[in-house]
């Protein structure tokens, strides 16, 4: 098996389960980095840069086995690796009846490669967020607080939840023909950021003292709400200071809606979320102190002992030469008395 072979192996064994399905028909420099660039702290992809190579070089790999179709049967990536094949450094070839490419059947592969990249562009954007794709592990975030991962996660699919019945109540008040042309008859009917998209197109049902009191521009408000929907969805974790700004800027959202249910469950959340999060913190700082202390002190005992170590070696040192020299002079002395002694 020659070296781009093996390349080329290991590159598929790592990213075989991120390319399936649509993914394995994109063909695109951009949008293949990017996937690979998502993806980059799972350890199948953080082995590969641990080996030296590089997101540019995986990529250029990748797109060489999605051109050739690799990644979407495990039949062609077995005669792409078969043992045959990799000891010749070629790939092995199906044997078959020679056929010319049907136009039809090269417009509906370009179209399928299409629809995959713009089906990932666009996920990508719609749920394009402050926060790091994959769910990051505290030690990411050495200055924050984190709740654990369940309570995070329970809150987040509650307020979403009350958010989505806010908007329903809130349309279905104002502009309830759009409900009855969509034929959305509850809250669940759609995603909460299909709400806020409605929302702002009616924006102009609210009063001006009331989006006064938000404090900031309607569209400004939704995006964080759809931050929140995001980690919702997605399962993302995120440090604590992060997750109570998302609710809070939902409760000023439930507030405009004018919906009490919601209001009064997300503000009690708020409320709750606020108190851990300061008890958190509080710990938080105990515990760095303490760390610190401890830190400080094995600082000193290891200035201390590095001190003594010096002294010790130096010590050990010096006895070391000074029996070097007395026994050279001793030796010395024995040998003059040996010479004279044959001389006479």
């Amino acid at each position: 098996m020659d070296q781009a072979h093996r390349v080329q192996k290991t590159v598929y064994a790592s990213l075989r389960q991120i390319f399936v399905g649509d993914f394995a028909r994109i063909r695109r420099t951009k949008v293949i980095r990017k996937i690979i660039q998502e993806h980059e702290q799972k350890p199948q992809i953080r082995s590969l840069i641990n080996q030296g190579y590089d997101v540019e070089n995986i990529t250029e790999v990748a797109k060489n086995l999605l051109k050739d179709n690799v990644f979407e049967s495990i039949a062609k990536a077995n005669a792409r690796f078969s043992t045959d094949s990799a000891s010749t450094g070629t790939v092995t070839k199906v044997s078959g009846p020679k056929r010319r490419a049907n136009k039809a059947t090269v417009t509906q592969s370009t179209t399928l490669e299409t629809l995959a990249e713009s089906k990932y562009t666009r996920s990508d954007t719609q749920s394009s967020t402050q926060f790091p794709a994959q769910c990051p592990q505290p030690a990411l975030w050495p200055d924050a607080v984190f709740l654990p991962f369940p309570q995070q996660h329970r809150i987040m699919i509650e307020v979403q939840s009350a958010l989505e019945k806010a908007c329903f109540a809130f349309t279905e008040k104002n502009v309830d023909d759009v409900l009855l042309k969509q034929a959305w008859d509850c809250a669940e009917a759609i995603e909460l950021n299909q709400w806020l998209k409605l929302i702002l197109e009616h924006q102009e049902t609210f009063s001006q003292s009331n989006l006064a009191d938000i404090k900031k521009a309607l569209s400004s408000l939704l995006d964080p709400i759809s931050k929140l929907r995001h980690a919702a969805v997605h399962r993302l974790r995120l440090p604590a200071k992060s997750a109570l700004q998302l609710i809070t800027d939902a409760e000023a959202l439930a507030r405009l809606l004018q919906e009490n249910d919601s209001l009064k469950l997300i503000s009690t959340t708020r409320q709750q979320l606020s108190v851990t999060v300061e008890d958190l913190e509080k710990k938080k700082r105990i515990l760095d102190n303490t760390i610190a202390e401890i830190r400080k002190q094995f600082a000193t005992k290891r200035t201390e002992l590095e001190r003594e170590e010096a002294a010790l070696l130096e010590a050990a040192e010096k006895q070391s030469r000074e029996g070097f020299f007395f026994t050279n002079a001793s030796l010395g002395g024995k040998s003059d008395a040996l010479t004279i002694k044959q001389e006479s």
